[in-house]
């Protein structure tokens, strides 16, 4: 699964024969928060033709009630502890967590306090 900041850089960098090649070889996932988080970009900046790409190239995974519990578990416990995490990002660690595939991702930081419950970190530098 791919973080927003991965999306970004694969929609806007990648060519499309490359990418073409790239999904054609894996299953890429986004979670639901995911595909929100980037089409407010969408919106916001006016490059409506990325979200025809979104929809081509990306297996959108919704939110389901095991990933909201997974999420609500981890951010009442980040919360015992003070440790606050935006809770999109938390949706989509849980979303991966849920799932049991790795998050490509370049906010590290941030996903690193997920780990111990069961989120898998991989980094791509595009």
């Amino acid at each position: 699964m791919i973080d927003t900041n991965i999306l970004i850089k694969l929609l806007e960098k990648v060519p499309l024969d490359k990418l073409e090649e790239l999904v054609a070889q894996y299953d890429v996932y986004i979670s639901g928060i995911v595909a929100f988080e980037f089409l407010v970009g969408v919106y916001r900046t006016g490059k409506i033709e990325l979200k025809e790409l979104l929809e081509k190239y990306f297996a959108i995974v919704p939110l389901t009630y095991d990933i909201i519990v997974k999420s609500a578990e981890i951010e009442a416990e980040l919360m015992k502890q003070g440790k606050m995490l935006e809770p999109r990002d938390i949706l989509i660690g849980a979303t991966a967590i849920v799932l049991g595939i790795p998050l490509w991702t370049e906010n590290i930081e941030d996903f690193k306090r997920l780990e111990r419950y069961g989120l898998k970190l991989k980094v791509l530098n595009i």
